[in-house]
């Protein structure tokens, strides 16, 4: 993953992982949506803009410095490969 400084901090869970992951802590689960698309065509975006325009003057790049654009270059390449996959996932727990 992006984030993964070492291969021992890189993994995923299955959607189904996800779900009895979810429903064990006590959560109902109300909606799991693929936002996939959604995410590289903004990241796609992004790429762009900042390709044209360079970086803003704050952002993410300030806090994670250097390391962000080998993160997000990660990412899209996972999305666009089909390796990784976002979703949305709303959960309720009784009260």
């Amino acid at each position: 993953m992006p984030w993964a400084a070492a291969p021992e901090e890189s993994f995923l869970a299955t959607d189904e992982d996800t779900h009895l992951d979810l429903t064990e802590a006590g959560f109902t689960m109300v909606s799991l949506r693929d936002t996939t698309q959604e995410n590289l065509a903004a990241q796609t975006a992004l790429r762009s803009k900042i390709e044209a325009e360079g970086p803003p003057p704050l952002g993410m790049h300030v806090l994670v410095g250097d390391r962000l654009q080998q993160q997000r270059t990660n990412s899209y390449n996972a999305l666009r490969d089909g390796r990784a996959q976002m979703v949305e996932i709303v959960a309720r727990k009784p009260d």
